[in-house]
């Protein structure tokens, strides 16, 4: 492995989890086959930042077919294909393009036979939503032409479940759950009999086995109601009892499970399932609720604030680029699919060169060569500090914060 590839990956790993998200939960790796050839597929949510949070957490190096367009550019070609990622053209790129996807097929095919992992995602685009959309069957059939060529060689899949608390949201949560690996060869019988069934049914399988591994609101005609009852629903959770990730997960699969099962979906009122004109006057029953069964946990809260105060006062030196970061992000991001992506791509960037510049800054004013190595280890702490501060009062009091 490329040694700029292992550093790149451990830094982002390093800024996703300790960074950019609040609460970061891996499940389910035990399910991850050591050896053979595997194919990760997961739902697809929020572009590009997906395949970071799959190469990230999985344990292997997975390589993924990426949009082609970007790949123009010689140095770019060199550089993507350094990082594991090869081009696969659409319909948009020129009909002529689409046979160019053979080789990369066949380029994956061999990564595949030789016990390396590749990253799909079925639905084939990002949803940005908590739903799944109707899944491809590129991956069965990427599964069934690598098991056909060497039928001994064991081919897995391995479906992956990424549970986002927010969409779009700095210092949101994250789950991701491995589920149990399908084992291709099972399906190559009928693939050799009837290879058109088999991909449907592989696809199927699939499809299957990752919708408990995430939440998928399937009424679309009640989908911000229902996503709403399943946010109040994990603040209560969480200030309340005090659960994980995990548990306020199987509980907002259980309630939408609920409300779609439901006979009647005027109302579930015990649920918090309302109509998006109530849900501002609803918020702040919400957060009423929030204040009073959170009880103790507030004023230890607040006491740890003071604790916090002189770190939290350092983070304010965090702010000029964080909403400069923010506004550009929004302001420029027409598809907003990539809100996340860029809001990470520019973080992960920038604070680096930020910080770097204050620790200079720092150590020039105390004549200390040392302040600058104190400046870049606590400058990001603080940062991170003070926006769960600005959060948590947020939500502990009477604000809206989603």
């Amino acid at each position: 492995m490329a040694i700029h590839y292992t550093i790149s990956k451990f830094m982002v790993k390093t800024a996703l989890r300790l960074g950019f998200y609040s609460r970061y939960e891996v499940l389910g790796l035990e399910n991850v086959p050591k050896d053979g050839g595997v194919i990760f597929a997961a739902n697809h949510q929020n572009a590009l930042i997906d395949a970071f949070n799959v190469v990230t957490s999985s344990g292997r190096d997975p390589w993924y077919a990426t949009r082609a367009d970007v790949f123009e550019k010689p140095i770019a070609k060199k550089l993507l294909h350094s990082y594991r990622m090869v081009p696969i053209f659409r319909p948009r790129d020129g009909w002529k393009n689409m046979a160019n996807n053979n080789e990369t097929f066949d380029f994956l095919t061999s990564k595949l036979l030789a016990g390396e992992s590749i990253g799909i995602f079925p639905e084939g685009q990002p949803s940005y939503n908590f739903s799944l959309l109707p899944f491809k069957k590129g991956a069965a059939r990427l599964a069934f032409k690598a098991q056909s060529e060497k039928p001994d060689f064991p081919i897995y899949i391995v479906p992956v479940g990424l549970q986002y608390g927010e969409l779009e949201k700095f210092r949101s949560d994250l789950l991701i759950q491995f589920g149990k690996p399908i084992n291709v060869q099972d399906y190559l019988p009928l693939y050799v009999e009837k290879a058109g069934k088999a991909n449907r049914e592989l696809t199927l399988e699939i499809r299957k086995r990752i919708e408990p591994l995430m939440i998928n609101i399937s009424d679309q005609e009640n989908y911000d109601a229902i996503n709403f009852a399943r946010k109040e629903n994990g603040l209560l959770l969480k200030y309340g009892k005090g659960t994980n990730l995990k548990q306020e997960f199987d509980a907002g699969k259980d309630l939408v499970a609920e409300y779609e099962q439901a006979e009647s979906k005027e109302s579930l009122v015990s649920k918090a399932v309302v109509s998006l004109s109530e849900l501002p006057g609803k918020w702040k029953s919400l957060q009423g609720k929030v204040h009073k069964e959170s009880g103790r946990g507030n004023v230890l809260f607040f006491l740890l604030q003071w604790f916090l105060f002189p770190l939290n006062l350092l983070g304010i030196l965090s702010l000029p680029m964080a909403l400069w970061i923010y506004n550009r992000t929004i302001k420029n991001t027409a598809d907003k699919q990539f809100i996340t992506t860029s809001l990470f791509g520019h973080g992960f960037l920038l604070f680096p060169i930020y910080y770097g510049i204050l620790a200079i800054i720092f150590s020039l004013l105390f004549w200390k060569w040392w302040v600058y190595f104190i400046a870049i280890i606590i400058l990001p702490i603080a940062g991170v500090s003070l926006f769960n501060f600005i959060r948590e009062i947020r939500i502990r009091t009477n604000s809206k914060v989603y």
